[in-house]
């Protein structure tokens, strides 16, 4: 058996980033995988994209019946409710913008700060920028 790993992480790494456009990266980021796989893929293109302010948080290692941080034991970035504690920890941390997957990462949720300053135009926000990445 042949393990190739890094060949197809660094391959998807590349073509993410042929996705990216040009913009600020001075962005503080929160970022959770809820309890599933996402981080192995998103923090490593977030990162190779230009953003530094990049944190994980985990609120479960793995889903469990009785998971208490994952609303109704599902863990969906489409349902609000699984932003509450990242909302909370964020307001705590300053982060801008948070991020979430769920456990096979093929779907993104997100939330940021709606009292951040309005971009002025013809001008990217980071958030804007990151949503092009």
């Amino acid at each position: 058996m042949v393990y190739c790993q890094d060949e197809v992480d660094a391959a998807f790494i590349r073509a993410v980033l042929l996705q990216s456009t040009p913009g600020p990266r001075n962005l503080k980021i929160l970022y959770s995988p809820l309890h599933g796989v996402g981080a192995s893929a998103v923090y490593p293109v977030l990162h190779e994209a230009g953003f530094r302010e990049v944190e994980i948080l985990r609120l479960m290692p793995r889903q469990t019946a009785t998971s208490p941080n994952v609303p109704n034991h599902v863990a969906n970035p489409e349902n609000p409710a699984v932003f509450d504690a990242m909302i909370e920890y964020a307001q705590q941390t300053g982060a801008e913008l948070i991020l979430a997957t769920d456990p096979d990462c093929d779907r993104l949720g997100c939330a940021c700060d709606a009292r951040l300053p309005p971009t002025p135009p013809g001008q990217r926000s980071p958030a804007t920028s990151l949503a092009h990445s």
